[in-house]
Order: C-alpha cells, then structure tokens, then sequence
C-alpha cells in the first residue's frame, strides 16, 4: 500500500479514532475497559509490534509522551489481522481484527451512530470497491445523505459501495485511496461526539 500520505507523526488519541478503538481518556491514560476482550488481545498484538505493549496495563494504555508514526500502526494493523470480512455486528461488538486496516474507523463509528453494518471490505485490487453493506437496507438512503452532507459532497454511498468524486472526470467516481477513509472515519466520529451538530461545519472544524 502507498504510505507517502499518512501522518509521519499522530496523537495516540487520533490514532486511535481513526483506527475505530474506543476509550475515555483521563490525566494521561487511555481507558479501553468499554472494548471487548478479543479487541484488547488484538490492540495488544498491534502495540507489541510498534513497541508500545508495556504502556497497555490491563484495559488502561498509558499514552507516551511520544508520537505514534501512523504508517508503522496501521502496518502492524495489516500485519495482526485475521482478513475475514464478517462478524460479530453492533457497534459495541465489531472484532477489530477482522477489520479491513483503513475502513475500521468508518464501520465502527457509523455503527455508533445507529447505521448497523453486516459486511465490509476497503477493496484491495483495482477491480474491487470499497464495501459497506449495512443489515437494515432501507437505512442506505439515510447513510448515503449524512456521508453526502459530511463531505462537502466529496464522498457518495450507493448501493453498499462508497466512493469518492473524480475530480479529474467530470461525473466520475473512483475508489478512496486508504488515507481518505481514515479522515471519513474521524469526520464520522466527530458527528458521534457531538450529537449530529451541521455537518459541513464540523468538518471545516476538525478534518
């Protein structure tokens, strides 16, 4: 995969926003007790990799002062998981591991906010899209307006396929390249937090 487009250097906490972990953060701590135990085993692998294991005591990852180099998670992200697309569903319930690297942030938060999904898959050749079916299809329509309206128009969800405006063909579409759903998937958790504020302005405001 091209890495020449990921923050050389991120916060932990953006990290893990964009990689869809769930925390609550206190003094310096990073609170995952809201995960599942197969998440934590999986988070575990990912923070051996990147030399970080020791910080994770438990449920609590005491966050290093240091930055995290976004390239060296999301490949031992790629590394550690299974490659399945389907699982437990629910936002609550999602395996991490099964989790395509650079979509988990998209399914996790869009679960989060009521869109309940059953299968995805980021698209790994050329001839594949990125896949997000979601269990309720009269829901598609919904999910395809907030992911209009969250991207200035940017992003289309039809059909289960998301799919990013071509600038260079007028009314052309093309595959988001990895580093383009890791922003949806932090645009998407912003609307989590802030209880569905006007989306266009959120995203001038935190993307």
């Amino acid at each position: 995969m091209s890495l020449k487009y990921f923050n050389p250097k991120i916060t932990w906490e953006r990290l893990f926003i964009r990689s869809g972990i769930r925390f609550t953060e206190n003094e310096g701590t990073l609170n995952l007790k809201d995960e599942p135990a197969y998440n934590l085993d999986f988070i575990r692998k990912i923070l051996e990799s990147v030399g970080w294991a020791t910080r994770l005591s438990a449920c609590s990852f005491f966050k290093p002062q240091e930055l995290i180099n976004e390239r060296d998670w999301l490949l031992a992200w790629e590394k550690n998981r299974s490659g399945a697309e389907a699982g437990y569903t629910g936002f609550a319930d999602i395996e991490l591991s099964i989790m395509d690297t650079h979509i988990s942030g998209i399914v996790r938060w869009m679960n989060a906010l009521g869109f309940i999904t059953t299968i995805s898959c980021e698209g790994h050749r050329l001839d594949k899209p990125c896949w997000i079916q979601l269990l309720d299809k009269n829901d598609e329509p919904k999910l395809a307006n907030f992911i209009d309206e969250l991207s200035d128009h940017e992003f289309i969800y039809k059909n289960s396929i998301l799919s990013k405006v071509d600038l260079n063909r007028q009314g052309g579409v093309r595959r988001p390249l990895p580093y383009e759903l890791l922003d949806l998937g932090e645009c998407i958790f912003g609307t989590k937090i802030n209880n569905y504020p006007n989306a266009t302005n959120l995203r001038k405001a935190s993307c």
